[in-house]
């Protein structure tokens, strides 16, 4: 039987891109990024990490960057799932049935999340803050829902001109008003 041998001189090598779960699945289709290489050709795929929806690049394998020696080169890109949005009770318990979204991709850095995430709307719920920054991309970040009836309101007064520019300071007239709680500031008006 024939068998083909090169000589190592001549031999070509190729260089494969893995994108893994942290358990080594594989998440996104791996990449040849070429089949000719010779040993001693010098290569750098460090910044072809992918945005994959649902995941973070957490690691690249150290071969990212190097010369080819006699042996093929397959390079890892290891992502973790995004963390999420967990709206929670005052206790810090979290709310039955409350969505719970993932954290968007940043579309420009396959290791970032995105910054001022809307909070989701709970019927019957208001949450202390808008919006949410998550510092770790892979950790859930939990955001304290009030039950509206224990909800607490602000009643402001502002004196404005006809544009609407403030001609003196506003005043807070209460913090700590409920649904239903009446008020009368007709007789407030400035001089």
């Amino acid at each position: 039987t024939p068998v083909k041998y090169v000589p190592i001189e001549n031999a070509k090598y190729t260089l494969t891109e893995r994108f893994v779960d942290e358990e080594g699945n594989e998440i996104s289709p791996s990449v040849v990024k070429g089949t000719d290489y010779e040993e001693g050709s010098e290569y750098d795929v460090t910044g072809d990490a992918k945005v994959i929806d649902g995941y973070y690049l957490k690691a690249v394998s150290d071969n990212a960057k190097g010369k080819f020696g006699k042996d093929n080169v397959t390079v890892t890109f290891t992502y973790a799932k995004l963390g999420k949005i967990i709206p929670v009770d005052p206790e810090g318990n979290p709310i039955p049935d409350a969505p719970t979204p993932q954290y968007p991709n940043d579309p420009t850095d396959p290791g970032k999340t995105t910054p001022d995430q809307p909070v989701p709307e709970i019927p019957g719920y208001r949450p202390e803050v808008p919006s949410v920054t998550p510092t770790d991309p892979g950790k859930d970040t939990p955001v304290k829902y009030v039950p509206i009836e224990n909800a607490k309101y602000t009643l402001t007064e502002r004196f404005v001109d006809e544009e609407g520019n403030e001609i003196s300071p506003s005043v807070v007239k209460g913090t700590d008003y409920e649904e239903g709680s009446e008020y009368d500031v007709t007789g407030d008006a400035k001089v």
